[in-house]
C-alpha cells in the first residue's frame, strides 16, 4: 500500500523516483510464494480447487485494478492517480485478509456457550504437518 501510494507521489519528483517507487511494488510479489504456502497449508484435501482460486482471485484484482485505475485518469486525476487506487484497493485486500484470518475466532466466541474455553485450531503449517502431508 505505501509503496503504490509512494509512486503516485514518486512520478511527479522525477524518473528515477518512479523507478525506485516500481521497483519496491515488484519487490512484493515476493510474497506470492508465501502465499500460495500457506493457502496449501490451509486447503486440506482441495489444494487443487484452492489454487485455481488463487489464481482466479489474482486475474480478478487484475481487472478490478486496471479499470479502477482507468476511471480515475478518465476523472481528469492523470496518471499519478493510479498509485492511490492502487493503494485504496490494497488496503480493502488488507481488511478482507484481516476478517478471514479472524472469522474462526469470532465463530467461536458465538460459540462459546456449548465449549466454554475452547479456542479454534489454528490454520497454519503446524496443523498443516500433523496431517501427515507435505
Amino acid at each position: 500500500m505505501v509503496f503504490l501510494a509512494g509512486f503516485a507521489l514518486a512520478v511527479n519528483a522525477g524518473p528515477v523516483a518512479a523507478g525506485l517507487a516500481l521497483f519496491m511494488i515488484g519487490i512484493g510479489f515476493a510474497l506470492v510464494p508465501a502465499l500460495q504456502a500457506r493457502l496449501m497449508a490451509v486447503a486440506g484435501h482441495a489444494q487443487s480447487l484452492a489454487a485455481a482460486m488463487n489464481h482466479s482471485a489474482f486475474n480478478l484484482s487484475n481487472a478490478i485494478g486496471a479499470w479502477m485505475g482507468g476511471m480515475a485518469i478518465s476523472a481528469g486525476y492523470g496518471w499519478p492517480s493510479t498509485g492511490f487506487v492502487g493503494s485504496a484497493l490494497a488496503a480493502a485486500g488488507l481488511m478482507v485478509m484481516v476478517l478471514s484470518t479472524l472469522l474462526p475466532w469470532l465463530c467461536a466466541g458465538a460459540k462459546s456457550s456449548e465449549a466454554a474455553g475452547s479456542r479454534p485450531p489454528r490454520a497454519g503449517f503446524s496443523s498443516y504437518q500433523k496431517q501427515g502431508t507435505h
